[in-house]
Formats: structure tokens, C-alpha cells, sequence
């Protein structure tokens, strides 16, 4: 932007020249504004269950939820801006943020304190941070939940449905920019039927089939400890190509096994994790499937047993955010296309409002007071919203 300011088409569309706080203010409200034209459960709303917006479409991240944000990252808004003005308004909590992390902090904070004041502000014009689509957000594999994520399922009553529920994980595309020919192969069959129709090698199609049916021990004079611990120094591509010495058709088949569940594919996934989770290739080593090695990864290791790898919430994360803001009953107010701009200590600790949380209301820097404040932002955005945080 520097350069284009300086450039001769920059001076002409009058880039060149210094803002005044006036311009500045003019087009930072402007878009506040017309986000708020669109903000379900308008600023300083309790949100009612009873009128729920419907599934927004995607907006997300757009200018008009960043731009003060990125202000406030170069050094601009403070520049322009005046001092908070306070509101006067104290609360039990405020959240900062108002996606799946802060909705979920401010409905366990009700829970606990039923009778609690709470806050959560918001730079997007809707509840749901930039995650607003119907369905966004199948949230991850069960893997990786933990015991009070599930705890919140429960209470909630949402129950997930398993990907072999929904036949999500029932065919393989083996794409064309990997295998001779695009083919989409159903995996339901038995594992001779399916690899019958792999566009591999025909000695990939029988290592594939002896590693899913007869897998050799490639670790015969090791003990099972021992074997755990050489599958800790292998990658699960390593362990099939080094160690089983499959065909690379056979390994490049595998690759994107667990790509759904962890987001990499098995050039990065351990061998012993690659085992707790059940893929091919290690049912000769006589290892103790009953539990986890000491080396496997410790969200493994929790779940050992789970089955139905990757699970679908209904409505995806909006569905989640949702079910909480009912289970709240309208306790928690909102205030939306509210970007905050500061959060500091104040007040001693003996005090009911010990933190002051500054915000941008599209016209002026507004401030509450706050007896406990939850950034449930990004965390790359806190370092801006708290600058008398160690630089370490």
C-alpha cells in the first residue's frame, strides 16, 4: 500500500496524502455501520431463543469485520482515536469473541453462575465468528475431543453421527494428478474386491491385499516394547515402504488415510499411531491391540478404542454455537460489528470490576467494566488488544 501511495496513480486517487481523523472515522463507521444493518441480535441485545436468526449465508472475514482490526495492527487507530468513553455498564464477564470459543465460554461461565452479568462483543455483524454457513465446520475427528467436550455434547443433546453413518468414507477418488486414471473406487466390498479395481500396479494390488488380509512381521527377533519403539522412529509411509516393502503404489494409496481426521497426510503420522488407529499393515507384529504404546501421541492414546474416526455435529459448528445460545435462554448479551480494541487490569483485585474492555461502536471507542474478561479471539490478535503483556 506504501508504494502504491507514492506512486502517480496512488496521488491521483489521493493515497498520497495524510488521512484526517475525520476520513478515517467517516469510513471505519460507514462499514461498521452497514454491518450492523445485518446484525442478528442487535448491540447491547440479550440474544432470544425464540427468535433465532436463520443459518446466515458465509460472510466471514470480511473488510467490514477487519478493518479496525487492521488498523489497530499498524498503528493507525490510535492515532485518530479519543480515549474510551465509559458506558458505566459493569458485568460478571466479558468475552471477547463470539464464535464457537467464546459462546461455549460464556455458556459454561452461565452454567456455574446462573445469575452472572455477562458480555460478549464481537467485530462480525452475526453470532458464530467467521465460521457462518449452514453445516461449516464438521468439528474434527473424536480423536481429539476431549472428555468435557463430550461432557457438553451430552448436556446439550446433540449426538454426532459417525462417517459410516452417513457414507462419508465409503469410496476412495483416486485423483487423477496422482494415478494413471481418475477413478472413484467403493470400498465397501471386500478388501480383494475393491483393490481388484485400483488404478495401481498389479503388484501394489497384492501387497494392498496382503496388507489388509495377511501382514508379515517385519520386526521377527524384537520383543513387543522393543517393536513399539522402532514403530516410534517411523513415519507410517516409512514403516510400509522401508519396513514392509510395499509396492509405492501401495503407500501412495495409503497417503491420505488420515488426512480427514489430523489434517496430514502419512508422511507425517507416526507408525505407532498409525497402528492405535487401526490402518493396514501391522497385524503381524502380535502387539497388544487391548492398549496404547507409551509412544503413542497422547490424543490417541485418550481415545484408545474409539471407533467411527471422524463424526459430523448436526449443523456444524453453527448448529453447535446455536444449541448453546438456547441452553443460555438470552442471559448473555451481545453486541455485534463491536471490534475490541483494548483490554486492561485496572482495578485491585479485591474489587468486583478487576478489568476494563474497549470497543469500537462504529462512531467512538466505547468501554465497560469487567470482573473477569476471556479473549476467545485469535490469539495473534491479543499481543494488539493487551500491549502491557510482556514481550516474551
Amino acid at each position: 500500500m506504501g508504494d502504491i501511495g507514492r506512486s502517480a496513480a496512488g496521488r491521483e486517487l489521493g493515497m498520497g496524502r495524510a488521512i484526517s481523523r475525520r476520513d478515517f472515522f467517516d469510513g471505519v463507521a460507514v462499514t461498521a455501520g452497514a454491518a450492523a444493518l445485518g446484525a442478528s441480535g442487535g448491540a447491547g441485545t440479550a440474544y432470544a431463543a425464540s427468535s433465532a436468526p436463520a443459518a446466515p449465508a458465509f460472510r466471514g472475514n470480511t473488510s467490514q469485520a477487519l478493518g479496525v482490526l487492521h488498523a489497530l495492527r499498524d498503528g493507525r487507530f490510535w492515532q485518530q482515536a479519543d480515549p474510551p468513553v465509559p458506558t458505566g455498564e459493569a458485568y460478571d464477564l466479558v468475552v471477547v469473541g463470539a464464535g464457537l470459543s467464546g459462546v461455549s465460554a460464556a455458556h459454561e461461565w452461565l452454567r456455574r453462575h446462573p445469575g452472572a452479568r455477562v458480555l460478549i462483543l464481537d467485530n462480525h455483524d452475526t453470532i458464530g465468528g467467521h465460521a457462518q454457513r449452514p453445516g461449516s465446520g464438521s468439528v474434527a475427528a473424536p480423536v481429539t475431543w476431549t472428555p468435557e467436550f463430550r461432557e457438553l455434547l451430552d448436556r446439550l443433546g446433540v449426538v454426532a453421527a459417525p462417517c459410516q453413518e452417513c457414507g462419508a468414507d465409503d469410496s476412495v477418488m483416486c485423483d487423477r494428478e496422482t494415478f494413471p486414471v481418475e477413478t472413484l473406487v467403493s470400498t465397501g466390498a471386500s478388501a480383494a474386491g475393491w483393490i481388484g479395481r485400483l488404478p495401481v500396479a498389479d503388484a501394489a494390488r497384492q501387497d494392498l491385499i496382503r496388507l489388509h488380509t495377511d501382514p508379515p512381521d517385519p520386526f521377527p527377533g524384537l520383543g513387543p516394547e522393543a517393536k513399539q519403539e522402532r514403530l516410534a522412529d517411523l513415519t507410517y509411509s516409512r514403516y510400509l515402504l522401508d519396513s514392509l516393502r510395499v509396492h509405492p503404489d501401495a503407500e501412495r494409496f495409503h497417503r491420505t488415510l488420515p488426512s480427514a481426521s489430523w489434517g496430514y497426510d502419512t508422511r507425517v503420522l507416526g507408525a505407532v499411531d498409525a497402528w492405535g488407529l487401526g490402518y493396514p499393515g501391522f497385524g503381524g507384529l502380535g502387539l497388544d491391540e487391548g492398549k496404547p504404546s507409551r509412544f503413542s501421541a497422547p490424543t490417541i492414546a485418550k481415545e484408545w478404542g474409539v471407533t467411527g474416526r471422524v463424526a459430523h455435529l448436526p449443523g456444524g459448528v453453527h448448529g453447535l454455537v446455536r444449541a448453546m445460545l438456547d441452553a443460555m435462554g438470552g442471559r448473555a448479551r451481545f453486541r455485534l460489528s463491536s471490534p475490541v480494541v483494548s483490554v486492561r487490569n485496572d482495578g485491585p483485585p479485591e474489587t468486583a470490576t478487576t478489568a476494563t474492555v474497549g470497543y469500537f461502536d462504529g462512531h467512538e471507542v466505547r468501554s465497560v467494566g469487567a470482573g473477569a474478561v476471556i479473549l476467545a479471539c485469535w490469539h495473534s490478535v491479543v499481543p494488539y488488544l493487551v500491549p502491557d503483556l510482556p514481550g516474551a
